[in-house]
């Protein structure tokens, strides 16, 4: 039973770091999301950059 308790210990370790490692990506996409979106909002406030210009992607 020592063996299998063990391998549950592992499993849960390399489990937690999943799910650690998906939301530090989640986190990340959501960060450039939001980035290119406050480029694009920060670009349309200036005048010398209307929206229109923007490729819209």
């Amino acid at each position: 039973m020592a063996d299998h308790s063990d391998t549950t210990v592992s499993d849960k370790r390399r489990q937690q770091h999943a799910i650690a490692h998906t939301k530090d990506h989640a986190r990340n996409s959501i960060t450039l999301i939001f980035d290119h979106f406050w480029a694009k909002l920060k670009a349309c406030i200036q005048p010398e950059a209307p929206c229109q210009k923007l490729p819209m992607k």
